[in-house]
């Protein structure tokens, strides 16, 4: 999937279409939901995400879409907000873990 957006951004710039890159941002953001397998991997979720805002910063800079790093910001904060709900649970901050 992340060669699908990266193929997108790609597209979007050849074809000089602002609406190509839209989708291409709105696949690249649900990829860790469609793919999530439940697991805590914070290495991997925010890699993921900092590779697809510096391809998207690239797209935005080349084609001076303004717009794209404002949708850069919107996908990245659901992002963070989707993982705090699912992995801090309220309460349970200093909570021990027994292994």
């Amino acid at each position: 999937m992340s060669l699908i957006t990266a193929a997108t951004f790609l597209l979007a710039v050849r074809m000089d279409a602002l609406v190509v890159a839209i989708l291409g941002i709105a696949g690249g953001f649900l990829t860790p939901v469609l793919l999530s397998t439940g697991q805590d991997n914070p290495f991997g979720l925010f890699g993921y995400i900092a590779l697809l805002d510096v391809g998207l910063l690239a797209v935005a800079r080349r084609k001076e879409w303004s717009s794209l790093p404002i949708l850069a910001l919107l996908g990245r904060c659901s992002c963070k907000s989707r993982g705090r709900k699912s992995f801090f649970l309220h309460g349970q901050y200093f909570a021990e873990t027994k292994h």
